[in-house]
């Protein structure tokens, strides 16, 4: 599906419903999210909740593409609040399966690491990947990843067994 109306921007409070359907989705149509069942399952108002503490946060992120009033793609930074750890932060994108290789996860990660460079915080980027989603792997290496370990039997999928992962790694606002 190609889409004129595509715009990438901050998540807001009204996007829960939204954002909740995009989670659904998303986690049927790709074997490549390990997404919580618990955040299926939350409210509308828990959401809204969650979307607000991002907002509020000075080291958390959610960026969405949103196509006319869908989400169908978004990009998520977490950071550690504990002391010592608070410059780590864990990003994951995801798109909608429809709208792959469109380069909305580029658009999505080069909207999120511009906000992280523009915020100062986080300085360690981290991001866990299946070893075989190279599609993600080579578009992490774009913007300047680097593969820090590979972790055998680092997920379980039903269909297939145990498959290794990749921890991938940038480093940002560091001078």
């Amino acid at each position: 599906m190609t889409t004129k109306s595509l715009v990438i921007r901050p998540v807001q409070v009204t996007d829960a419903r939204a954002y909740l359907c995009f989670l659904n989705q998303v986690v049927q149509e790709t074997p490549f999210l390990p997404i919580a069942a618990e955040n299926l399952a939350m409210s509308e108002a828990f959401c809204e909740l969650t979307l607000r503490a991002v907002l509020d946060s000075s080291t958390d992120a959610l960026w969405v593409a949103v196509d006319g009033a869908k989400i169908v793609g978004a990009a998520r930074l977490v950071s550690e609040p504990e002391p010592g750890l608070q410059h780590i932060g864990e990003i994951s994108v995801a798109v909608l399966k429809a709208y792959w290789r469109q380069k909305i996860g580029t658009q999505l990660l080069d909207a999120l690491l511009q906000a992280i460079s523009a915020s100062g915080q986080p300085r360690r980027i981290v991001l866990t990947v299946q070893a075989r989603n190279q599609g993600a792997i080579q578009l992490y290496q774009q913007f300047g990843f680097q593969i820090e370990a590979k972790l055998e039997a680092g997920y379980y999928d039903p269909a297939v067994g145990m498959l290794p992962v990749l921890q991938m790694v940038r480093l940002i606002n560091i001078e």
